[in-house]
Order: C-alpha cells, then structure tokens, then sequence
C-alpha cells in the first residue's frame, strides 16, 4: 500500500486484498499498518508512513495526518463500520480502473467536516500502474 498526500488530498493507493485488510481494521481491531515509502510520489507532494485507526467513541470519522506523517482514520465504531463496508465494498466489487473518494458535505452522515478528503485507487489502475513497481 503506498499513501501519498498533498494539501489537496490523499490518495490510498493498493492491492484489493491490502483494502480488504485495511477495511478490516477499520471494522475490527484499529491498529496501524505500514506503507511503502519507495520512489516518487509525484503528482503528489509526499509519501505517509502508514495508516492509523483508531476508535473514538461519539466522533464522526476523520481522516488527519499525525505529526509523525502518517495517515490517521479516527471515530466511532459504528460511523467506522459504515466506512469499513465501504472500502471492502470498493475491494471486492469495483473493477481495476475505478477509484472510491470519501470527502465530507454539509450533512455528511459519517464524515466529520473538518475530514481531508481521501481516495482509494487500485495498484492495478491504469493511472496507477507505475506504482506497482513498487510493492
């Protein structure tokens, strides 16, 4: 899995067994897995560490970066069901050029405003086929 991050926006970029782990820990276990921090992350400006969850009760999901530069995914086990789904959803069904944003909207059901906003892509996409070198 490799996390690029911008100012405008991260992109997850990974294998669907690496998103069906990942929404795993989301739904599950929270914890913390590493990322591929190898080559450019051009068009973006840098590459994230890892991703961290975390369950925080009564808090609606937010994606932030932590000072140590890695991606945190934080909220309440429910509101982090609903996004676990949706990423396993995306893992198992979207065929290999598709990409999954979730960004916050006024009204957002399970997103916190103050979310950056986050896309999911598959290492076998075609914009991405140059990442795949790298895993």
């Amino acid at each position: 899995m490799i996390i690029c991050y911008s100012s405008r926006e991260i992109s997850v970029i990974g294998s669907r067994e690496e998103f069906v782990a990942l929404s795993s820990m989301i739904r599950n276990t929270g914890g913390r897995m590493a990322s591929n921090q190898t080559g450019s992350p051009a068009p973006y400006d840098k590459l994230l560490a890892a991703v961290i969850v975390e369950h925080v009760p009564g808090q609606s999901v937010k994606f932030s970066v932590t000072p140590d530069e890695a991606l945190q995914i934080s909220g309440d086990k429910v509101k982090m069901g609903i996004l676990a789904t949706n990423v396993e959803s995306f893992a198992k069904e979207s065929p290999d050029n598709h990409h999954s944003h979730e960004e916050y909207f006024p009204g957002h059901f399970y997103l916190a405003p103050d979310s950056f906003p986050v896309v999911f892509e598959f290492t076998t996409g075609e914009a991405n086929r140059k990442f795949s070198t790298l895993q």
